[in-house]
């Protein structure tokens, strides 16, 4: 499937079993309950995903277990592929997700060590890894973990010179920046938001979607968002906010993944089990993790947004 195909998509978690390894029946069972909602999924990610935890290996039995279940329901997109490491190593990850049949590589720029790298480094790394592979890639300018921000020449030199970068993610708290992306490339690319407190914002300069890991929880909360926003619904949009806002806020405030994995079981799912060195939340904050659920209209069982008129 052709990623514009959704708007919006999920950063999923990896289940893990008891011991630490990979839980397979679990991570399809996700899967599958995000697709439901509506979501496309991105798989090992270093937040949600525990990317950063997983070896090679793991990451692409992953991407070969999401083809099996979403292939032509919704686009597959392979992250956990960037940051450290060389270059050769991290571009064999991404044939090797082009081989397992993802719809699409999610690329982080690179970071091989607390020094940012030079401009003339990070064009020549990702040059490599978009020529590494032909389905369609999503550049991701993610400050948050790369602890640097992308210069937008750079990025747009990259879009005019390969058709199949076909999307761009900006992760940046300065609304301008994104407004920037818009008008610079929004045109010829797809531009995404991964700051999803600033969705109704995003939808108003023109961004195309957003990528989320709240999604993870209320798989069709974001969807709901974004549908009523495209069909100009503001007071529904922002009614949904709301609830959006205080899942991510009660999210956010213990740490993702442990507070995702966290909140599937407070409302009857089982996410699995973390990686160490994570480690479950103590009993306190995950009461209090619960009450916040509770308030933002979460509770055991598959979510659903409810219609216009309630909550």
């Amino acid at each position: 499937m052709r990623i514009a195909e959704r708007a919006v998509y999920a950063m999923s978690i990896t289940p893990f079993d008891p011991e630490g390894g990979l839980d397979e029946a679990l991570l399809r069972s996700h899967l599958r309950f995000l697709s439901a909602g509506g979501v496309g999924v991105f798989v090992c990610s270093q937040g949600s995903g525990e990317g950063d935890l997983l070896t090679s290996a793991e990451k692409l039995r992953i991407y070969e277990i999401a083809v099996e279940e979403l292939h032509g329901v919704v686009p597959v997109c392979a992250a956990g592929i960037g940051l450290a490491g060389a270059t050769a190593g991290i571009e064999a990850l991404a044939r090797g997700a082009v081989e397992r049949g993802v719809d699409a590589v999610y690329v982080l720029p690179p970071r091989p060590s607390p020094h940012p790298p030079r401009p003339q480094e990070v064009e020549r790394y990702y040059r490599r890894l978009i020529e590494a592979v032909d389905c369609p890639v999503i550049l991701a300018n993610n400050a948050f973990l790369a602890g640097y921000s992308l210069p937008l020449p750079t990025v747009a030199t990259l879009v005019e010179a390969y058709p199949h970068l076909e999307a761009v993610l900006l992760v940046d708290a300065n609304p301008s920046l994104l407004g920037q992306y818009v008008h610079a490339i929004g045109e010829r690319r797809l531009v995404l938001t991964g700051v999803v407190s600033s969705i109704l914002q995003a939808h108003a300069m023109g961004v195309d979607g957003v990528l989320c890991m709240e999604a993870n929880v209320a798989p069709d909360l974001v969807p709901a968002i974004w549908s009523a926003l495209e069909a100009g619904d503001l007071v529904a949009a922002e009614r949904q906010y709301r609830r959006l806002l205080e899942l991510s806020t009660a999210i956010a405030r213990y740490g993702n993944p442990r507070s995702l994995k966290a909140a599937l079981r407070a409302i009857g799912r089982d996410g699995g089990h973390l990686r160490e060195p994570y480690l479950p939340l103590p009993q306190e904050e995950l009461a209090d993790l619960e009450r916040s659920l509770h308030k933002a209209g979460l509770g055991p069982g598959p979510w659903e947004v409810p219609p216009a008129g309630r909550g």
